[in-house]
């Protein structure tokens, strides 16, 4: 009994749970029919609005809005934010085109998260008026009593940011930007107290790129506040490869800005070689950590710069190795570096230099200066020590090798110095400079000494020799005269040991040896002129006491 009684109740159990089942089947199948409708599309598109008149406190408007339920895509065309612009002035924000696909990481209207989101040419357009106010969108929020003064507008989430052409308009300029950024993650709150946008923004990786250079790869974070009276940065962090930079600041003031910021960052001097396409820095590492301020009538940092490790391949000049330091001040008046202590070439190296006028357009090349006050005026004073002859040879002169196969062995020391009036085509170099020869050598090495008193005109391209000397355990040089595309030297030679010269005559292409013993001394008097590269040497030479081994010439048997 009791199971025939049991029967009836189980089989209106599966027919009422068949109907609950047909019935949400129909209700799902309702659902989707009714989100390709166009009254469910149009309901979406005042909600969006709605939105983002909430976010950001301005007016939104959306020419076209299309979504594809089922691919959790929508699709936006000519998105545009109305801030507190005039009517007929650019809108504070605008998007062209915009794509949308939404994963659902949670129903909360202020939590939303994109599998990718395509923005196609994204315009931002600031707006300073002269009353210090912008046009950016202000949210008039009251709070009511006992609620919170902090309100969240938004967080999200993006696995795949894509920005092209995006645009800044500031200032009548125009500032490009594209990139594509993967990991974004972003969260704004609106503070009802103090009026302002707090806001929190991460990138995961990003690749942009700006005009020709090589695209770039770097990764952010930034944590800020912005207000109707400026932006306060509380942390700024971006690293790219080895370079990074951090920073923290203020803008204050729109309607006359003022950035105030600390920074310290770090740039790879080979990576920024290669982005720039101009192979100049092989290796190196480039320090700079200061405080600075920036307005529309002026600016100026001071701080601290440092270069490690520097691998400069650029001729004329080849370096390895060097580092260097020296605190900096920068003014639109006058930029000047003190303190300059570095060592390269085994050496080291000390000074300071200073640019008067360095951003004055009076300064640029051929153009007449308006009066001798503004033009550009540059000194640079170095003291070197003990740099090495044969690193410093290789350097300076890196396409004659010959140079090198001297292996002089000797320490440079005395001062450098460079200036300029009125523009960098005005250049004067002029050196005064020691050689003490090396006291302990190795084998094949030739110690050497003596002194050097020349000076560069940039304007005819020439260095003057107005006093070199060198002298070697058993030979003695002098040379006076100009080097130039036209060289013209005034030489005086004297040796006792003709295997010291082997390195010259190699020089001008002959293979063999010196076919001279000498037992008493040598000397020579004459000149150097043509190209560096092809000199033609012409004088006198005298010996005394000297063994000479002449080869016999093969003579070829005649044909018979």
């Amino acid at each position: 009994m009791s199971q025939s009684g049991g029967s009836p109740r189980r089989k209106y159990f599966w027919k009422y749970l068949l109907i609950a089942i047909t019935v949400l089947v129909l209700s799902f199948c309702g659902l989707l029919w009714y989100t390709t409708t166009d009254s469910f599309q149009e309901m979406v598109r005042h909600r969006l609005i709605a939105e983002i008149d909430r976010i950001t406190g301005g007016h939104a408007e959306v020419g076209s809005f299309h979504t594809q339920p089922m691919q959790f895509e929508a699709e936006i065309r000519d998105l545009t934010v109305h801030g507190r612009e005039a009517k007929g002035e650019i809108p504070f924000a605008h998007v062209d085109h915009l794509v949308a696909h939404v994963k659902l990481i949670s129903i909360l209207r202020t939590e939303l998260g994109f599998r990718s989101l395509v923005l196609e040419h994204p315009v931002v357009h600031l707006i300073f008026y002269p009353d210090g106010s912008s046009n950016q969108p202000r949210r008039d929020t009251v709070p009511a009593s006992g609620t919170n003064s902090v309100e969240a507008l938004f967080s999200l989430s993006i696995n795949r940011l894509d920005v092209r052409h995006g645009e800044v308009l500031l200032y009548d300029q125009r500032l490009p930007f594209d990139f594509v950024a993967h990991d974004v993650s972003a969260d704004m709150a609106y503070s009802l107290v103090h009026e302002s946008y707090e806001g929190n923004l991460l990138l995961g990786k990003v690749s942009s790129r700006y005009k020709d250079y090589r695209p770039i790869a770097w990764t952010a974070e930034a944590h800020f506040a912005l207000s109707q009276d400026g932006i306060e940065v509380r942390a700024l962090k971006a690293t790219s490869g080895r370079s990074k930079i951090e920073a923290s600041g203020k803008l204050l003031d729109f309607r006359s800005p003022t950035i105030v910021a600390n920074y310290d960052a770090t740039l790879d001097l080979a990576e920024a070689s290669v982005i720039s396409r101009n192979f100049q820095a092989a290796a190196g590492i480039l320090e700079a950590k200061g405080r600075g301020a920036w307005s529309t009538q002026s600016f100026s940092s001071t701080g601290k710069l440092q270069i490690k490790g520097l691998d400069w391949n650029k001729d004329p000049i080849i370096i390895h190795q060097a580092t260097a330091s020296a605190d900096f001040s920068i003014t639109p008046k006058r930029l000047a570096l003190s303190g300059i202590s570095g060592r390269a070439l085994s050496g080291s190296v000390t000074g300071n230099a200073e640019i008067t006028n360095w951003l004055n357009p009076a300064s640029i090349p051929n153009v007449r200066h308006s009066s001798k006050a503004d033009e550009q005026i540059a000194n640079l004073r170095l003291n070197v020590k003990e740099l090495s002859v044969a690193e410093a040879l290789t350097a300076i002169f890196p396409q004659q090798r010959y140079l090198a196969a001297f292996h002089l062995a000797g320490a440079v020391s005395g001062t450098f110095g460079a200036n300029w009036t009125g523009s960098p085509d005005k250049l004067q170099l002029d050196t005064a400079l020691d050689v003490t020869p090396s006291a302990g050598t190795q084998g094949g090495q030739l110690p050497v000494g003596g002194h050097l008193n020349a000076g560069y005109q940039a304007t005819t391209q020439v260095w003057q020799i107005f006093n070199l000397v060198a002298n070697t355990r058993a030979s003695q040089a002098r040379a006076a005269g100009a080097v130039a595309n036209k060289t013209s030297l005034t030489l005086k030679a004297e040796t006792s040991d003709l295997k010291e010269w082997q390195p010259l005559l190699q020089a001008f292409g002959s293979r063999g040896t010196i076919p001279a013993v000498l037992h008493g001394h040598a000397s020579f008097s004459g000149t150097a002129t043509g190209k560096t590269s092809d000199l033609l040497l012409a004088g006198k030479v005298e010996a005394q006491d000297f063994d000479s081994l002449l080869l016999p010439r093969k003579i070829s048997s005649p044909a018979v």
